[in-house]
């Protein structure tokens, strides 16, 4: 009876482990599959055996397993509900950052901390009680019985080649892998994936797509222009009338720009992500490939190819600038990786200003510093390239008199978040009046993009619920951005209704009448029928229709070929650097 007794206690401690992880995931929606959940509880059983056999003590081995699944619950809570995405290995890389990104906003302590609470002392006491009572001494060999069975089984839920859990499962959004898969299932094959970040899609071939590139006709144009270029990568920048109404109007010069190219980008992350966005941004390959991810950390990127290296490459002189510590998501080495000849960080801005109580520089401030280091670029063409931060989550700052919107939508708990939000989109909308009058007096042909890099993380919780869950996905990506010449109307630019982050880039060169590389007017070609790719597992096509990219239609060869060359850009990047210049 002790042993019927120990073991049950021992599954029992595992599921309370596994529940408490998923409901510090604070999913809405949870309707995770019954295999889903006890391939969760079999991770648990797995990890509390290791325990088990490394202390060689019940009390101990699951006094430990409490305290640390209970810390990755509370953990995950948190970065969850802040950045939009849940807490994985990769985080750990990045780790000051991480820190430097938690300080902005206010910890509460709510009811998924407490369960998570509870559950600990629950776990706890049956270690010490109940399973102490039960078996006082159970043998080493045993434990290491056991621990074989529960790795075997591990490996066949997990990493045989048709698992349990997918491994494909790391492409879907964290919200339906949280929601219907479970967060340890994804937490677990995410970090499997660490091991081979870059995987390319099914049947890739390294001579295949070297010899394409070698065949690649390019067209004749050949205008060669080389204006200024302009790139603005802007924290939160995101049109939350196009989720659900508000009854405010935030980009009011930006609409009023008649001789501007106006859409919406499609971005990789939801709540966060800068840098996943930043690195499609500024390389144009999708993250597809290497879902889930903190690129500067986890990429390879010196030597890769970019915008920057592109424009070095035709007499450009380059320059990265963001207000915040270089160390952050490690932009330092980043951005010279990327080919950027300098970067300037927080401690080269002077009288950086401040929106109310909120700790962030304003974009205003940005700019006046930003046009400081522009006009020390030297007499040649120049690529200039800001991440602004002034709109950075989270948005609870402001005393309600400091901002300068108060919605009359009632948006409850949200209320307050959403005011701070808008105020700072009203303030992004008139300092870049002020950046544009600036280069509208320039003697210097120059184009200017701004875009933005991912939605707030509240966007989820106020989307209309008329949207499907499909249509969620979609919407809570789509970011603003607006293209403008001081020298041409851009108007008539005839743009998708939704465009992919990593297609801005050769769209913006192309209009600058820049001579395009081979890889950038592949990009052009396949956006004027596949405008949108995402790295979710969907593309859509110039009609707005969403497929799979395991459907097999007219537009899979193009779309795999552009995979192809993405991967090709990341792990082969000898054969494809005259490529991509």
């Amino acid at each position: 009876m002790k042993t019927i007794a120990f073991f049950s206690a021992v599954l029992i401690v595992s599921a309370l482990q596994y529940f408490a992880v998923e409901i510090a995931a604070h999913s809405k929606n949870f309707k995770v599959k019954a295999k889903y959940i006890l391939a969760g509880i079999l991770t648990y059983l797995l990890f509390d055996f290791a325990l088990l056999f490394l202390f060689n003590n019940i009390k101990i081995a699951y006094t430990a397993a409490a305290l640390v699944t209970s810390v990755l619950a509370i953990a995950n809570h948190y970065v969850y509900d802040m950045h939009g995405t849940p807490f994985t290995m990769d985080i750990i890389k990045n780790a000051g950052t991480a820190l430097n990104v938690l300080s902005a906003y206010k910890i509460k302590i709510g009811a998924p901390v407490i369960a998570v609470i509870i559950s600990a002392a629950m776990q706890i006491y049956s270690a010490n009680v109940w399973m102490a009572y039960a078996v006082t001494d159970l043998s080493r060999k045993h434990t290491a019985v056991f621990l074989l069975l529960f790795l075997l089984a591990f490996c066949g839920i997990y990493l045989k080649k048709n698992s349990l859990v997918t491994k494909d499962i790391v492409t879907w959004p964290w919200t339906k892998i949280i929601s219907e898969a479970g967060y340890i299932s994804g937490f677990v094959q995410s970090t499997v994936r660490l091991f081979n970040i870059v995987q390319p899609m099914d049947s890739y071939d390294e001579k295949e797509t070297e010899q394409f590139v070698k065949n690649y006709k390019k067209s004749d144009k050949n205008t060669d222009k080389t204006p200024d270029i302009i790139f603005i990568l802007n924290e939160t920048l995101f049109d939350l009338n196009k989720i659900t109404e508000t009854g405010e109007k935030t980009f009011e010069y930006i609409n009023s720009l008649e001789t501007a190219a106006k859409g919406y980008a499609v971005c990789p992350a939801v709540g966060g992500g800068t840098n996943k966005s930043e690195y499609e941004f500024l390389t144009s390959n999708s993250l597809y490939i290497a879902p889930n991810i903190t690129p500067f950390y986890s990429l390879d990127t010196k030597g890769s190819n970019s915008v920057a290296d592109f424009l070095k490459a035709k007499g450009y002189s380059t320059l990265a600038t963001h207000p915040a510590p270089g160390s952050n998501y490690s932009r330092t080495a980043g951005y010279a990786n990327l080919g950027f000849d300098k970067s300037c960080f927080i401690e080269d801005y002077t009288d950086v200003q401040h929106f109310g109580s909120r700790q962030f520089a304003t974009d205003e401030s940005a700019y006046k510093n930003f046009i400081e280091m522009y006009e020390n670029m030297g007499s040649g063409p120049r690529f200039a390239y800001l991440l602004t931060i002034q709109n950075h989550g989270g948005y609870v700052f402001n005393k309600p008199e400091e901002n300068t919107v108060n919605v009359a939508k009632d948006f409850g708990e949200n209320m307050g978040k959403i005011n701070e939000f808008l105020s700072c989109m009203q303030l992004s909308d008139k300092a870049f009046e002020k950046l544009v009058e600036y280069f509208e007096k320039s003697d210097r042909e120059v184009i200017v993009c701004m875009m933005g890099d991912h939605a707030p993380d509240f966007a989820k919780n106020v989307i209309d619920s008329s949207f499907s869950e499909e249509e969620k996905e979609l919407a809570l990506r789509s970011v603003p951005y607006v293209i403008w010449s001081n020298r041409t109307d851009l108007s008539d630019v005839q743009l998708p209704e939704k465009l992919a982050v990593p297609f801005v880039a050769p769209l913006v060169c192309n209009i600058a009448g820049v001579n395009l590389c081979g890889y950038y007017e592949y990009i052009l070609k396949l956006s004027e029928d596949v405008p949108v790719v995402t790295c979710y597992g969907v593309y859509a096509d110039k009609n707005g229709v969403r497929y799979s990219y395991s459907d097999k239609n007219s537009l899979t060869d193009s779309v795999k070929q552009y995979f192809d060359l993405c991967y090709s850009n990341v792990k082969k990047k000898d054969f494809m650097q005259n490529f991509t210049r």
